[in-house]
């Protein structure tokens, strides 16, 4: 059975960008990643609440050295390899735009 979840989380304000601003959204994005890959797989998509509000990324690459998708995408390639890069194959980072902004749908295999 595959299994859905969305997130969004405002970053932690007066932090420096690209460092801590985002821990909350990593810390619950590679949990939900790690729970998929224990069970049977999901999908997480990134800056839409549960409710489905639409945030969007824009916030996001603008704390970032490479501010845009790809640069989104290395870093979380990168979060994902902090537990280990064997668990990348079991992870894949797709973009969408809805309502007018970028949104991330993360696909995740089970292990």
């Amino acid at each position: 059975m595959m299994r859905a979840h969305t997130w969004s989380s405002r970053p932690v304000s007066g932090t420096t960008p690209g460092a801590s601003a985002w821990t909350e959204l990593e810390i619950n994005c590679l949990k939900t990643m790690c729970a998929f890959m224990n069970a049977d797989g999901g999908d997480l998509v990134i800056r839409v609440s549960d409710d489905r509000s639409v945030v969007g990324l824009d916030h996001d690459y603008r704390t970032l050295p490479k501010p845009n998708r790809d640069g989104f995408e290395n870093y979380m390639i990168n979060q994902v390899s902090k537990i280990g890069d064997l668990f990348l194959r079991y992870v894949r980072f797709r973009f969408y735009e809805v309502d007018g902004v970028e949104v991330c749908r993360v696909s995740v295999q089970s292990s």
